[in-house]
C-alpha cells in the first residue's frame, strides 16, 4: 500500500482554504442531511473534514 500524501504539510495554503470552507459550510445552517449528500457528491471536501 502507497503512504497517503500529508496535504497539511504539503500544501498547507490549500489545506487551511479547505478546513475554512468546511467551516463556513458547517455554520451555514442547512440541514445535516442535505450536508451528508455534498459530502457523498463532492469527496474530497468531504475527506478535508475527516483529517
Amino acid at each position: 500500500m502507497s503512504k497517503r500524501i500529508e496535504w497539511a504539510k504539503q500544501a498547507p495554503k490549500a489545506y487551511k482554504a479547505m478546513a475554512g470552507l468546511e467551516l463556513a459550510v458547517g455554520k451555514s445552517g442547512l440541514e445535516s442531511s442535505l450536508l451528508e449528500l455534498a459530502c457523498r457528491r463532492c469527496p474530497v471536501r468531504a475527506r478535508a473534514k475527516r483529517q
